[in-house]
């Protein structure tokens, strides 16, 4: 079976969100073939963690507020 999981965010940024996609992730791909599709950068395709992972560039991606690195909290 093909399984898509979908998720904002994908390792090496890495939340609860992230961390439980990447070990569902794994655990299917033992019997499913499954691709990730996540927010990059760029749009690209790769292998992350032995998964088959898709970026998607989002629209809002060109908004620093959004997407920078360095905010301070």
């Amino acid at each position: 079976m093909k399984v898509i999981l979908l998720a904002q965010f994908f390792p090496p940024i890495v939340g609860g969100e992230e961390r439980h996609v990447l070990n569902l992730g794994k655990q299917l791909a033992e019997r499913h073939d499954v691709t990730v599709i996540t927010f990059g950068p760029r749009a690209a395709a790769e292998k992350r963690d032995g998964l088959d992972v898709r970026l998607v560039r989002p629209t809002t991606a060109g908004l620093p507020l959004l997407y920078t690195t360095d905010r301070v909290y």
